[in-house]
């Protein structure tokens, strides 16, 4: 699939392939995006080019097999990715790019727990990513947090 011009929830199993993957980008409002933004529910999925400028979380694996082969996942506060339900999740080569974001953005996060890269809860998760901060301020004082058994733990930044 070429290009997703909005949010992406599957209706099937099957594999599916993105390429060039960007959407969300000129819609005006970030409270007009949907959120969250792409949905994979118990398939597999690849994504190279990654740029979904949607809703936050970006990217939630709900019990599926994601690998995303660079991408640019930010702006505002994330989390940019949750991963559950016995999801795998590779991200190779992305950019968190949390640059210009303010502490009252990130406050304004409805979803658990605001300022954290990635959230995994019940599942595996690997990352080879870099940050775009140049703020004294980081919105993102965890890279990682995880939640296994009820007991969070989290990766600092």
């Amino acid at each position: 699939m070429q290009s997703t011009p909005g949010p992406y929830r599957n209706r099937g199993t099957g594999d599916v392939f993105f390429v060039g993957a960007a959407g969300g980008y000129g819609t005006g409002a970030y409270e007009q995006l949907p959120h969250p933004y792409v949905v994979i529910s118990r398939q597999n999925a690849w994504f190279r080019h990654f740029n979904p400028e949607g809703g936050y979380p970006h990217l939630v694996n709900d019990g599926g097999r994601v690998v995303v082969l660079g991408a640019k996942f930010g702006e505002w506060h994330g989390p940019y990715v949750e991963n559950v339900n016995g999801g795998e999740t590779e991200l190779l080569g992305v950019l968190f790019n949390t640059i210009g974001r303010r502490r009252e953005q990130a406050d304004r996060c409805e979803h658990r727990p605001a300022r954290s890269w990635i959230i995994n809860d019940g599942g595996r998760v690997s990352a080879v990513a870099v940050d775009d901060q140049q703020e004294a301020f980081t919105p993102h004082p965890f890279a990682v947090r995880q939640f296994a058994s009820g007991v969070e733990s989290s990766l600092r930044y």
